[in-house]
């Protein structure tokens, strides 16, 4: 069984999850045929990756992490020479999850958890990992 999400599986998962048809999604990401994605869905053609930005937005997926997938795929020899320096962006989930606790816990956030809290958070991020929505 492969575990490595690649971009055509992400793509394709992310079409299902939308609600959208795949030809709504290639205008609004700019393609100019639906053919287009069709090719990227089942592996046959890459992704633009300037195209990224207007997929991502169609399909309600976090921009970020479709160019690390991209990148990672498609140019690994660039992807694992600038990766290290791209470590401390932010994916928009993860900024949601940051603001959401300086919101309700404020700084520092792991030394304010109590042993309780600390193994409720592993339980949360444990579940978050066998969760079945795409990443």
């Amino acid at each position: 069984m492969q575990t490595t999400m690649t971009v055509s599986r992400f793509v394709t998962a992310a079409i299902q999850a939308s609600g959208k048809t795949q030809a709504l999604i290639a205008r609004e990401a700019g393609f100019d045929r639906p053919r287009a994605l069709s090719a990227i869905k089942h592996g046959r053609a890459q992704l633009p990756l300037g195209k990224i930005g207007g997929l991502a937005k169609s399909l309600g997926c976090d921009p970020i992490e479709l160019t690390r997938l991209c990148m990672s795929e498609y140019f690994p020899e660039t992807w694992d020479a600038i990766a290290p320096y791209l470590d401390d962006a932010f994916t928009a989930d993860e900024l949601a999850l940051i603001r959401n606790m300086r919101r309700f816990v404020g700084t520092p956030y792991l030394t304010a958890l109590n042993p309780r809290a600390q193994k409720c958070l592993n339980e949360f991020f444990a579940a978050a990992r066998t969760s079945s929505v795409v990443h």
